[in-house]
């Protein structure tokens, strides 16, 4: 919902690219790859425009990141996402839990 410009949003950000680059340097230093001179991007992703669709846009953005490109999809797709992702959680061969009974639905 925010771009770096947010000086809050920046500020944390930037504190948890201090720690990764920390904890980096603790673990790898070593490595043939540093991350000193890495900085904060704002990647143009398509962004939430409520307070509730947080974890689906997360969801998405991981599923389908190759490590280049992001997914497409804009929030008119998000009542559409919101529908698979959860009938693909109830109809998991693994899920067990009585959802028909938690929801009362009687199927």
């Amino acid at each position: 919902m925010r771009l770096l410009e947010d000086e809050r949003l920046a500020a944390r950000c930037n504190g948890f690219l201090a720690a990764i680059k920390s904890l980096w340097n603790d673990h790898y230093s070593d490595s043939k790859h540093p991350i000193d001179n890495y900085e904060l991007v704002d990647i143009a992703v398509p962004k939430q425009t409520n307070n509730k669709d947080c974890g689906f846009h997360m969801i998405m953005h991981a599923q389908y990141w190759d490590g280049r490109s992001v997914s497409h999809f804009n929030e008119n797709d998000m009542s559409n996402i919101r529908n698979i992702l959860t009938y693909k959680w109830i109809k998991y061969e693994e899920n067990d839990t009585a959802w028909e009974t938690i929801l009362n639905m009687k199927i």
